[in-house]
């Protein structure tokens, strides 16, 4: 992907949230009955519906606090991203995306209760945040969703990423595979240009006042 292509056809910028609550673009309306969720998912189930109504608060200790739910997540900007440019992607093309945002998200979680375990929270993002379903595709399973409303509630914002530091870790993140070992560098590279190609859609969205890594 060309971090110099056009975004025609982008989804229009839609409205922030007014109240506390963290947008959860998975969410289908049943967020008020979490313990009919937690049911099927067992007891993994129940432990992430209490880390979502526990929030990141009680997770939180580093210095960097949250600031403010008015504020667009990572993970909402993502998903957002993912889905403006999906229509007319080859598969490979959107597979790149998923896999890139997909590491860039762990890497934007702050460190709260609850935290799924890493092949379940890579699974649902990569199977769930980043695509846009298909015909056919089976509804989406209880675990997953827990596990996609916990990603809501503890993703960084997106303007974090200009603390250096973060940023640092964030790049460092895309040395890696999925699943923990050492990605070739070609595979580094392509994840890296997903990720400046979506920050310059962040600067051209008013998200950002300046691009990150620049």
């Amino acid at each position: 992907m060309d971090s110099n292509e056009h975004h025609d056809g982008a989804a229009p910028h839609p409205e922030r949230p007014t109240d506390q609550s963290p947008t959860q673009p998975h969410d289908d309306g049943r967020q008020g009955r979490d313990s009919a969720v937690a049911d099927p998912a067992g007891e993994f189930g129940a432990e992430l519906v209490r880390a979502i109504r526990a929030g990141p608060a009680q997770g939180n200790s580093s210095s960097h606090e949250p600031r403010g739910p008015s504020q667009l997540s990572w993970y909402e900007f993502a998903t957002e991203y993912a889905q403006a440019h999906w229509p007319g992607r080859a598969a490979k093309t959107r597979d790149e995306v998923s896999e890139a945002l997909t590491a860039v998200t762990v890497a934007m979680l702050w460190d709260v209760p609850g935290r799924p375990k890493g092949e379940v929270l890579r699974r649902a993002l990569r199977h769930w945040a980043f695509v846009l379903p298909g015909a056919g595709q089976e509804a989406m399973g209880a675990a997953d969703r827990l596990v996609l409303q916990w990603v809501a509630k503890a993703s960084r914002p997106l303007v974090d990423l200009h603390d250096p530091v973060l940023a640092r870790d964030v790049l460092e993140s895309l040395r890696r595979k999925l699943d923990g070992s050492e990605a070739a560098v070609e595979t580094m590279r392509r994840k890296r240009k997903v990720l400046v190609h979506a920050l310059h859609y962040a600067v051209e969205r008013g998200e950002l006042g300046s691009h990150p890594l620049e």
